[in-house]
């Protein structure tokens, strides 16, 4: 039942609630190499600026990973299907809808966290099926590159790279895009394609981000490499929802 599937791609989650294909119909391709959509919990405790600084060290300290309360089909129809999934993970509750639209690869976890934590980090990531030297992150009127490996020491210092609409991790015939609506640290080491999602910083505010928060962020398969695909027009349908205007003619 954990299933959404369109003419052009079939994801599969299992009972943990965790994405375990990610099948593309047309290009005859698995796009995960292992099981997506992983929420994991790290300890976070920068060495000086608590709000500000994320330290690479904050790899080697994770906690634990979401564990599944319920998952179940929320709805389908001929518009796009819908599964929801609840987590629990530290003190705090995580409800995902996710949702794929019938004319496109984009699957969407729109995401409501009852955030509980002090010093911790969530963040979610996607093992992907690409091998490539440069993954590419959004910026304003373009994007910038970066090495997704730690040859070097100006390459480890890279660690987290901001990033607006997008991450892409492609090389010259297809590729795997993770977008958001309002998260905007990314973590991109050889084929994984990783999200800060939450923080919970003490100073200077010791109440920092508690409470409930509403996101959105997506996986999109394509075809061609970045420039050459539909993420960037995918990334801003994400951040830009239709517009209503009210019809204030008289009848």
């Amino acid at each position: 039942d954990l299933i959404l599937e369109n003419k052009l791609i079939r994801y599969e989650f299992n009972k943990d609630g965790q994405l375990i294909s990610a099948y593309d119909k047309v290009l005859d391709k698995e796009f995960l190499l292992e099981a997506g959509n992983i929420l994991s919990l790290y300890e976070d405790r920068p060495n000086n600026w608590d709000a500000w600084d994320v330290d690479f060290f904050y790899r080697e300290a994770l906690i634990e990973t979401a564990t599944i309360s319920r998952a179940e089909s929320l709805s389908t129809g001929k518009v796009f299907d819908q599964l929801k999934l609840s987590f629990t993970i530290g003190k705090s509750n995580i409800q995902q809808v996710v949702s794929l639209n019938s004319h496109s690869k984009r699957i969407d976890f729109q995401t409501t966290v009852e955030w509980k934590e002090k010093h911790k980090m969530l963040r979610v990531h996607f093992p992907v099926n690409i091998r490539t030297d440069q993954a590419s992150f959004d910026i304003q009127y373009g994007y910038v590159k970066r090495n997704t490996h730690r040859n070097t020491s100006w390459d480890r210092a890279k660690f987290e790279v901001v990033g607006h609409k997008y991450a892409d991790l492609s090389d010259l015939d297809n590729g795997v895009a993770l977008l958001n609506d309002c998260k905007y640290g990314y973590m991109v080491h050889d084929n994984i394609l990783d999200l800060n999602l939450l923080r919970s910083p003490n100073n200077p505010d010791p109440d920092a981000d508690q409470g409930s928060h509403l996101f959105s962020y997506s996986l999109l398969p394509h075809k061609n490499d970045l420039v050459h695909s539909d993420v960037i027009i995918e990334s801003s349908c994400l951040n830009q929802y239709p517009i209503i205007f009210e019809d204030v003619r008289s009848e």
